[in-house]
C-alpha cells in the first residue's frame, strides 16, 4: 500500500481535503482508473505540500487518511529541479569524512 500512495503523491492537482470523485480524478491522470477509484474510496488527502522543482528543494509529501479506520499514512516525494544538481554537486565533490 505505501508503494502506491508514494505513487498517487506524484499526481498532480491534490490539494488539502481532496476525497472521493474528486480525488478519483486527480488521480486517474497518473493511474488506471481502477486503481484510482479504489484510492478515492480508501484515501482521503488530508494535506499536500509541494514545492518548486526547479528552484527550490522539489520536496513534496503528502498526509493520507483511511476512510475506514482514520490512519494516517505520510507519502514522500524525491527531489528534482536545479535543487539537485546542486546538492549532487555539493555531494559529489566532498572529500573529506564524515565525522
Amino acid at each position: 500500500m505505501n508503494a502506491i500512495l508514494a505513487d498517487a503523491s506524484y499526481a498532480k492537482k491534490l490539494i488539502d481535503g481532496l476525497e472521493g470523485s474528486s480525488l478519483e480524478k486527480a488521480l486517474s491522470v497518473r493511474m488506471t482508473p481502477a486503481l484510482a477509484k479504489f484510492m478515492a474510496r480508501v484515501f482521503s488527502v488530508v494535506s499536500h505540500l509541494e514545492t518548486d522543482d526547479e528552484w527550490m528543494s522539489g520536496f513534496d509529501g503528502t498526509i493520507w487518511r483511511s476512510t475506514s479506520d482514520k490512519m494516517i499514512f505520510v507519502s514522500l516525494k524525491g527531489t528534482k529541479g536545479m535543487g539537485d544538481i546542486f546538492t549532487g554537486a555539493g555531494t559529489a565533490s566532498y572529500s573529506g569524512e564524515f565525522a
